[in-house]
């Protein structure tokens, strides 16, 4: 990324230069300083998503294409649980989100092999030996 690492001041400052400019700012470097992204290829596990798809994008048609393929089937080891599902709500269909609100936990509960917790409203899922909610 030619503006330097989006969660690093040079990129801040670019931001305000576009905004200031050209009254906008670049829609790559903007979304990757709101999802705190330091390098999109390398860091960001929705990658190559919509913005980079519909351009102008410093990559050709064919590598997002490959990395798309790629990405389908190895995705990016990250540490990180609350950043990488933050954004999940931006590629389901919110449709499901609405069925998932209003279907019953202990059907939700039994056929995915999860808990329900009715004190923190929230899902669980253990997953090597960790509860995630």
């Amino acid at each position: 990324m030619g503006c330097g690492a989006a969660t690093g001041s040079i990129a801040r400052r670019k931001l305000e230069a576009q905004h200031r400019i050209f009254g906008q700012c670049c829609p790559i470097l903007e979304c990757a300083r709101d999802h705190h992204v330091a390098v999109c290829l390398r860091d960001c596990r929705r990658f190559p998503c919509r913005i980079f798809e519909q351009g102008p994008a410093p990559f050709s048609a064919s590598f997002l294409r490959v990395q798309k393929a790629v990405r389908k089937t190895v995705r990016p080891p990250t540490p990180d649980l609350e950043r990488m599902t933050a954004w999940e709500t931006d590629e389901i269909d919110p449709e499901y989100w609405e069925r998932l609100i209003h279907s019953d936990p202990e059907e939700i509960c039994r056929r995915a092999v999860v808990s329900f917790s009715k004190d923190e409203e929230a899902y669980a899922v253990n997953f090597l030996g960790n509860a995630y909610n």
